[in-house]
């Protein structure tokens, strides 16, 4: 390969490298991130929702307030 034909080559494989790591960086790690909080708090949400049903269940009382606090407001 000659020199000018190895630069060119090069030069494209570190342009696809420096956008691939630009959406690494700016795209994918940020969603990431964001998915693992969200992935948290339904995490969190499910153990509430599951000891109300739980609680339902066995014919105990159920405040307005535990039931306000383990029901997710997108599904009330």
């Amino acid at each position: 390969m000659e020199p000018t034909d190895a630069k060119k080559f090069m030069e494209k494989h570190i342009a696809e490298l420096e956008r691939a790591l630009f959406t690494f960086e700016h795209v994918l790690k940020p969603r990431y991130e964001a998915d693992k909080q969200i992935l948290e708090r339904m995490r969190q949400q499910y153990i509430k929702l599951d000891a109300l049903i739980q609680k339902m269940d066995r014919g105990e009382e159920i405040s307005t307030e535990e039931s306000t606090d383990a029901i997710p407001r997108e599904l009330r």
